[in-house]
């Protein structure tokens, strides 16, 4: 055996019976567990020749862990093979059987490589579709979607994540959820490629939010609910015993102190209706019950007297003058009879209150006021 050119070259004058009469070999080559291994080598012969090439044990029993056959010629060509190690040796040889043949054989740049194959990733298509509406006969989408990262196929690797985008084309639209393989209400999703999947948006009627308070007693229409773009007409309806004050909130130009307003729904609104005990003497009603509160104006206690004339169940409530509800003092129900308690006021500010005595039929109001 002679090294030249930076090749092994092999001068064989009797082949022997057998292919392993004739052999070269490398040992003390590490080989790990779990690994995969690749072989590249350049051979070549004066004429054509098969040559055994493969690593294994370097003692009995001679084991192979890959190898193969190979054909020469007078060119150096290059060779291959990939095996997997099933166990470790710390002492493998490599070994080139050339028996049976008196053919010269050469061979050179042998490289043992540990590698990981690139295995080819499947691809997958997302089929995203959106909703649609009827314009002079003609079906027009009500949005569309975007892709991040962008695309032209809509064709993605396994594995990858894509960012869903989903945006309205038509005013009064507005993007409601989504449907097929994925379920969800927001209008940017990332969904991970693993298979072919199917999605579709879904636009509908943008409606804007309305919140209604009411302060005092009383009722409004339309209620608080989820309202098409445009203009809302409002009714403020008091309570018997009430009457309506003013509009708060998000009401525009309109006149708050009108019980019917009417309401640019153009975002969400939250708008509140106040309502306040009614004072004017045509609300007495005597013939029920009478009350009466000593003294008045009051800095402190004052003493409430009232009257049932038949067993009923009675409540007295303290209402500021915007109708809002301040304290109970009575609900609970009465035989006839004249009775009294003390309001100490210590708790409440300088100012007009009502007090609004109600039985099941009848109902009587008083101002009184708090001067500390």
């Amino acid at each position: 055996m002679v090294r030249a050119d930076s090749a092994l070259n092999v001068t064989i004058n009797n082949g022997g019976t057998e292919s392993w009469y004739v052999q070269m070999s490398k040992s003390n080559i590490r080989l790990k567990k779990g690994e995969k291994y690749r072989v590249t080598f350049k051979a070549k012969s004066p004429s054509q020749r098969t040559a055994n090439i493969y690593l294994g044990k370097s003692t009995t029993p001679w084991t192979s862990y890959g190898g193969t056959t190979i054909l020469t010629t007078d060119t150096f060509a290059v060779y291959t093979f990939i095996f997997d190690m099933t166990t470790t040796d710390n002492s493998a040889r490599m070994a080139v059987d050339l028996g049976k043949s008196n053919v010269d054989f050469s061979i050179r740049d042998i490289v043992i490589e540990s590698i990981v194959l690139q295995v080819p990733k499947e691809k997958y298509k997302l089929n995203v579709s959106v909703n649609s509406y009827i314009d002079d006969s003609v079906e027009k989408p009500l949005g569309y979607v975007t892709f991040d990262p962008a695309t032209s196929d809509s064709i993605f690797e396994e594995g990858s994540t894509v960012k869903l985008t989903a945006i309205p084309l038509v005013d009064d639209f507005e993007f409601a959820h989504w449907e097929g393989d994925l379920g969800s209400t927001d209008s940017s999703v990332t969904i991970f490629v693993n298979s072919n999947i199917s999605v579709k948006a879904v636009f509908d009627t943008l409606k804007y939010s309305l919140n209604i308070d009411i302060e005092g007693e009383g009722s409004v229409s339309p209620e608080s609910g989820d309202y098409l773009p445009g203009n809302l007409q409002i009714t403020a309806t008091p309570a018997y015993g009430y009457e309506f004050l003013v509009w708060r909130g998000n009401v525009g130009d309109a006149d708050t102190t009108n019980a019917t307003i009417s309401v640019d729904i153009n975002s969400d609104k939250n708008i509140t209706a106040v309502f306040t005990v009614k004072t004017n003497t045509d609300f007495f009603d005597t013939n029920g019950f009478e009350l009466q509160i000593f003294p008045n104006p009051v800095k402190s206690d004052a003493t409430i007297l009232y009257s049932v004339k038949k067993r009923d169940k009675i409540s007295l409530n303290v209402y500021d003058i915007y109708g809002k509800k301040v304290d109970v003092l009575i609900n609970k129900t009465h035989e006839q009879g004249k009775y009294n308690i003390t309001f100490n006021t210590d708790n409440l500010p300088s100012g007009i209150y009502l007090l609004n005595l109600k039985s099941s039929s009848h109902a009587v109001v008083k101002r009184m006021i708090i001067n500390k």
